[in-house]
Parts: C-alpha cells; structure tokens; sequence
C-alpha cells in the first residue's frame, strides 16, 4: 500500500508507468466523467468513477484483486479505508473472477487511513481493503475514482 498527496506520485513511479499515469488521469481528467467505468487503456487501464455515502464500519467488507491493482483517488469529500497486507486464505469468503475481487471475514488487526481530496492510495493484487467507510457519524457524499492496472 502507498498513500500520499498527488504531486509526490515521481517519488514511487517514473512518469510513464501506469500507476503515474493513473493517478495523473485521476486528477486532471476523471472529475469530468460520469459515474461508471471508463477505459482509458482497454482492459490494461481503467478508471470506475463513484459517487457515494460512505458507510458505517459493520456494513463494509474487506476485498482484494488478483489481477488489477487499485489506485484509489478522492475527488471530493473524505472516506476511511482499512488495510492489511494478507490475510489467510480461509478467511476469503467468496472470488468472483469477472469482477475481479475476493470478500473476506472481517479482521481483527488493520491498519485505518483518510482519503482526502488530492491524496491517492495504491492497493497492490493480494493486499486486502476496505474502502467506503464514513469517518465520523457526519460524513457525507463523496466523489472517487478508483483507477484499475492490471498486473
């Protein structure tokens, strides 16, 4: 997992990487888009544009990927995502292979980070997330983008 601001994305990834590139799509070009799912690169390079509430902690669910990365970016407002960087896999409840995505039992021990607006996360295939939680009981509507690279 990387989180940190978008102008410090050429500390991780070289200007022509696909996570560099993601996180500068994200931030110059996705806030013009409709919700859903956008290719920007076939199925190597997509961006899924959400508008949401984010919800209570009991009502999210840890996921990983196989095959894409996630970069997540906020374009406005402000959500909690939990992270850990395995899980064993007995605790996987379900793969679903068109969606790339695997749920798993709630977890005792992971690590909580703010997604802000100009800020971007960096979940690589088999690190377990779990975005979309409310930061406090007052937390309202957010805008993101969460950038899929396939590994």
């Amino acid at each position: 997992m990387i989180l940190d601001r978008f102008e410090r994305v050429g500390l991780y990834f070289p200007t022509n990487s696909p996570y560099a590139r993601a996180v500068n799509f994200a931030r110059e070009e996705a806030a013009a888009l409709s919700d859903g799912v956008h290719l920007i690169d076939g199925d190597r390079l997509k961006a899924n544009v959400e508008s949401y509430i984010p919800r209570a902690v009991s009502e999210r669910r840890f996921e990983s990927h196989r095959r894409y990365g996630d970069v997540q970016v906020m374009l406005a407002g402000a959500e909690r995502q939990d992270y850990s960087p395995a899980a064993n896999p007995e605790d996987m409840v379900a793969y679903d292979a068109t969606k790339d995505v695997a749920f798993f039992k709630p977890l005792a021990a992971f690590t909580a980070v703010h997604l802000l607006p100009g800020w971007f996360v960096v979940y690589q295939p088999g690190e377990l997330h779990r975005p979309g939680v409310m930061l406090d009981e007052t937390s309202g509507p957010v805008r993101k983008v969460c950038m899929k690279i396939l590994c």
